[in-house]
């Protein structure tokens, strides 16, 4: 076993090459790079709101392991914490 984890950055595929298995193809790759580096899992996010990612990411083998949350730093005048409406769109 090896210290530390891959990650799968934020990804994408083209519109005209979806559904041809490019990104199987790309997330076999990088399974298999992992496993023969010593690696015993993988990790990856995705933005939620994205409707292609959940079921892409569950039909590639990969489970929801965890839950994470945010807080903003910034009370604004109010003293209270940020809104959900004040987060950047990719972390709504």
């Amino acid at each position: 076993m090896r210290a530390g984890q891959p990650y799968i950055g934020p990804t994408a595929t083209l519109p005209g090459a979806r559904g041809q298995g490019v990104g199987h193809a790309l997330v076999d790759v990088a399974l298999t790079w992992a496993s023969d580096h010593g690696y015993q899992w993988v990790s990856v996010d995705f933005d939620t709101a994205n409707p292609l990612s959940r079921p892409f990411w569950l039909n590639t083998g990969f489970r929801p392991a965890g839950y994470g949350v945010l807080r903003l730093t910034d009370t604004g005048t109010s003293g209270q914490p940020g809104t959900h409406q004040d987060l950047p769109a990719a972390a709504r």
